[in-house]
């Protein structure tokens, strides 16, 4: 369902997730460990994005210093 949520949204917050899917924060972040691991998923501070979304992110952080 995490999975699903971050396609869908882009982002999710641990405590946005604690509140919709009613587990502990702990097992939130035990789950988004597992989708890091596996390359789905990159956490932020009390968030995941998507890790295509954050590479996307990242390139565009890189070439605006490349031009500025």
């Amino acid at each position: 369902m995490i999975e699903a949520l971050l396609r869908d949204e882009g982002a999710v917050a641990v405590s946005d997730l604690e509140e919709r899917l009613q587990v502990s924060a702990m097992t939130i972040r035990r789950d988004l460990d597992r989708l890091v691991r596996q390359g789905i998923a990159m956490r932020t501070h009390g968030a995941a994005i998507m890790a295509q979304r954050a590479s996307e992110e990242n390139s565009f952080a890189r070439r605006l210093d490349e031009h500025a």
